[in-house]
């Protein structure tokens, strides 16, 4: 434990971290980049770099993505990455009516007490849950994914019927392209674009983005439609309202760190799940969620900074990479050498708990 500590403060490879902090609070923040892009442009930066300044700079990109992505969502509603669509629903209406900065600080506040969560899971679970993760199979899957498809009708208020059928509409949509297995082109209409399907980013920044700047424009007037309030109190009551709420953190962390633990689920999944759980468990949710009620943002923020100690998991005890961003920052613990699996739990731990001190900073 202390040596994995000991080796991220390393003024060097410390340095690499904020240095990978600033780069995910600003190039990651952008809508349509995301860590996955940002990693990609930096890891042949792994080779210059010694073993822990690597990881430093890698794993920090990776870790406050998720947080970054929630300011573009709260103050444009264009989400950030795929994690930050469930933020929209209550962290836009909040920047509208005149309380961004609260919103912010609530985001901020959940998403780094989720992280610390996810943190103190990974180091306490990974004995524990080996078989768990091995045991989930193809079934399983199907049944997660159904499970998610019906999460989406309880977003739906009191009309569950219409609510499953665009989850199922959605299910169509997301399997345009070329059949992995088979490489038979699927509702691709002989057309070359669709080969690779429908990304997830530009289309919900086609939902969510252009029919907002379309009405900004045709408006002329800014965001917020109500007298900003004062910045200061507005943070102050983000994070109150964060540590008042602090069993819903811990309710959305679990999910979070459930999701992340299933390898391909990912952030897209984890932020509907949350909101979904808190829409569904929390007094009033049914009239005041989706209209600026600042638990939304909790709920989800928590949950997709806690996903990733779970999604740790599978990806350092065997090698399977909890989502598409985790198989590149695999691929530069490859790069200096280190090799998840066996090998990252017994000669090399010390990396493991640098990955949980770098997760909790």
């Amino acid at each position: 434990v202390s040596a994995g500590l000991t080796h991220i403060l390393q003024p060097s490879a410390f340095l690499y971290m904020m240095l990978g902090i600033v780069i995910s609070s600003t190039l990651v923040a952008l809508p349509g980049i995301g860590s996955k892009t940002a990693i990609a442009l930096l890891l042949p930066l792994a080779f210059t770099l010694d073993k822990f300044e690597a990881i430093c700079l890698i794993v920090s990109i990776w870790a406050v993505s998720n947080t970054a992505n929630s300011i573009t969502s709260i103050l444009f509603a264009v989400p950030g990455g795929s994690g930050s669509q469930a933020t929209i629903l209550d962290g836009y209406p909040m920047a509208r009516n005149g309380e961004a900065a609260r919103a912010l600080s609530a985001a901020f506040t959940s998403s780094a007490l989720g992280g610390i969560f996810g943190a103190i899971v990974l180091a306490i679970s990974l004995p524990v849950l080996k078989p768990l993760v091995i045991l989930l199979g193809p079934p399983e899957f199907f049944v997660l994914i159904l499970f998610g498809i019906a999460m989406v009708s309880t977003l739906s208020g009191k009309n569950k019927a219409k609510g499953l059928v665009i989850g199922i509409l959605g299910l169509l949509i997301s399997s345009a392209g070329i059949h992995l297995v088979s490489g038979i082109p699927r509702f691709t209409f002989g057309n070359l674009t669709l080969m690779d399907g429908l990304n997830l980013i530009p289309v919900t920044i086609g939902l969510f983005a252009l029919p907002e700047l379309i009405s900004l424009v045709a408006s002329g007037s800014s965001i917020s439609k109500m007298e900003l309030n004062n910045l200061d109190s507005g943070r102050r009551q983000g994070i109150r309202d964060s540590l008042t709420h602090w069993w819903l953190i811990i309710r959305s962390s679990l999910v979070g760190v459930w999701v992340g633990m299933i390898p391909g689920l990912g952030s897209s999944v984890a932020d509907w799940f949350a909101y979904g759980h808190a829409r569904a468990t929390e007094k009033g949710a049914e009239e005041s969620f989706g209209k600026g009620d600042v638990r939304g943002v909790i709920a989800v923020d928590a949950a997709t900074n806690a996903k990733e100690g779970g999604s740790l998991i599978p990806t350092l005890a065997f090698g399977i990479p909890g989502s598409s961003t985790l198989a590149l920052v695999f691929g530069g613990l490859l790069i200096v050498g280190v090799k998840p699996g066996k090998e990252i739990l017994t000669t090399h731990l010390d990396v493991t708990f640098s990955f949980i001190w770098l997760l909790i900073i």
